[in-house]
């Protein structure tokens, strides 16, 4: 079941609607209590409607109004606001409006409202970001308090590292890139009960997809939609196909993942216990929100020139060089139930740079509702070229992990379907390990060193890619080899390297 959530009240306060800062300046004006919605409504096959409505109930001193916005979302839209008028009649209208736009008997901020009725509007459930309350300030016209931060305690490629993988920038412009509306769906709102009604809505029209498809598309479409909103501008949102379904899911991950990093930079902020309290400078605090410690590897160090070999050796079409490595540290609890299991290989791991932040947190992990090629599991590979193909950067930079895998007695597979795409344990069964899809090429297995982690031998390829000397390469139909390991436990991130990729042209940064 999902989880009790945290009734706004408790939580911190509903922050004004934008459109209300924007167009009024009201002393002292604050949402009331928790009367405060946001709806959205996407019909594809009836008006191309991609519509959002929003109500609050404000309060300044003993006056009260009811503000209403809405509109095609990505816009501004129109708004109403009714009053000054008595604490009761605000309500009253505002739980008319409600009723009205929803079918829905206004029961709370928090409340479970059932979406998908045609013609009316879904109840989004927001979270609400500590920051956000600037606005209230600003509105209020209240004097900010100062805070006192301490000196930064992390400085140089550390603090420029973490910077980046806790920017908000950044993760607003991978969400708008991979086609989220951050206008409607603030990074501090992001909340996993609309993340996990978006994957319920995805896989509704994935199922219905493979059972045929029919008439009825447009309608789950449309669900999907609602939970998540884009920004299609005027144009139609489109009818979803098998093909855009696992990057939809994709999507909803990195969403889910932001959601997370933001949180987590939340609790790591401190509060101030008096007034002569110094609290830690922000970039200290966005590097507690990580949980983890990362120390950087001297760039004359022998560590520092077998990743930057590794790096080089294998890079793919796509080149990058590393810039920067830190080395992470955490205690790794179940990665020690492995320790019987000799053979462990250093390998690659990419992907979208917004993720970066939740992964130091948490480790690699198998997401709900992934899938594959070689199944549902953590995919690595032995050449950065065909991880770096994983890798969203933010500009230039981008990030790669570097992990120490368990693999042990490999399942070789040389072709596509031995192993189905959502198969979650495929080796167990067989008394094996891991999953080994034995790729074309190979780094060099004749330049494969070795390393020691916590008393563990490793090996670590530093060759340049050869036709692999499997017996099972030649008729493979994976040009590259990709390792599978199919719990999390089995995978313990080494290193994290802040990578520079080549522009186009072939010119670096």
């Amino acid at each position: 079941g999902k989880p009790a959530p945290t009734p706004a009240s408790a939580a911190t306060t509903i922050p004004l609607d934008s459109g209300f800062v924007d167009s009024h300046t009201i002393a002292g004006a604050a949402v009331f209590k928790d009367y405060a919605w946001l709806g959205n409504q996407v019909n594809i096959d009836h008006a191309n409607n991609n519509k959002f409505y929003r109500g609050q109930v404000i309060q300044a001193g003993a006056r009260f109004y009811a503000w209403t916005r809405w509109g095609r979302v990505g816009e501004h839209g129109q708004h109403h606001l009714e009053g000054p008028t008595a604490e009761a009649s605000a309500i009253a209208f505002f739980e008319k409006k409600f009723k009205d736009k929803t079918t829905h008997t206004w029961a709370g901020h928090d409340a479970d409202y059932p979406g998908g009725k045609k013609g009316k509007y879904t109840v989004i459930f927001e979270s609400f970001d500590d920051s956000q309350q600037s606005k209230l300030v600003a509105a209020g016209g209240e004097p900010a308090e100062e805070v006192k931060y301490a000196p930064p305690k992390i400085k140089g490629a550390l603090a420029d590292f973490v910077a980046l993988v806790t920017d908000h920038d950044m993760f607003a412009s991978q969400l708008q890139s991979l086609g989220v509306d951050t206008k409607k769906m603030p990074l501090g709102d992001i909340s996993q009960r609309t993340v996990d009604s978006g994957f319920q809505a995805l896989l509704a029209v994935e199922d219905y997809l493979k059972a045929g498809g029919g008439s009825n598309l447009a309608t789950l479409c449309s669900a999907f939609y609602t939970y998540i909103p884009h920004d299609f501008g005027r144009n139609k949102p489109p009818l979803l196909t098998l093909d855009m379904i696992q990057q939809k899911k994709d999507m909803l991950n990195v969403l889910s993942d932001v959601g997370k990093a933001v949180t987590s930079q939340k609790k790591s902020r401190k509060k101030k216990s008096s007034a002569t309290e110094v609290v830690p400078a922000v970039i200290d605090q966005k590097y507690a929100s990580l949980e983890h410690t990362l120390k950087p590897v001297a760039k004359s160090s022998q560590q520092f020139k077998m990743i930057t070999q590794y790096c080089q050796a294998t890079q793919g079409h796509r080149k990058c060089r590393v810039a920067e490595a830190f080395e992470l540290e955490y205690a790794h609890d179940a990665f020690e139930d492995h320790a019987d299991v000799s053979y462990r290989k250093l390998l690659w791991h990419g992907t979208n740079i917004a993720v970066v932040a939740a992964i130091i947190k948490s480790g690699l992990r198998i997401m709900p509702h992934s899938g594959g090629r070689v199944g549902s599991g953590i995919y690595l590979a032995s050449e950065n070229g065909k991880s770096a193909n994983y890798v969203t950067a933010h500009g230039h930079i981008g990030v790669m992990f570097l992990c120490e895998a368990v693999l042990g007695d490999q399942k070789e597979i040389n072709r596509d379907g031995v192993i189905s795409w959502h198969e979650k344990d495929p080796v167990s069964a067989e008394g094996k390990t891991s999953v080994l899809a034995v790729g074309r090429t190979e780094p060099d297995p004749k330049k494969d060193i070795t390393t020691n982690f916590d008393g563990k031998t490793v090996v670590v390829p530093q060759g340049a890619p050869v036709p692999n000397p499997n017996a099972k390469a030649k008729t493979s139909s994976f040009a590259q080899s990709e390792y599978l390991v199919y719990s999390e436990s089995q995978c313990r991130i080494r290193y994290v390297l802040k990578l520079e990729f080549q522009q186009p042209g072939g010119h670096w940064h």
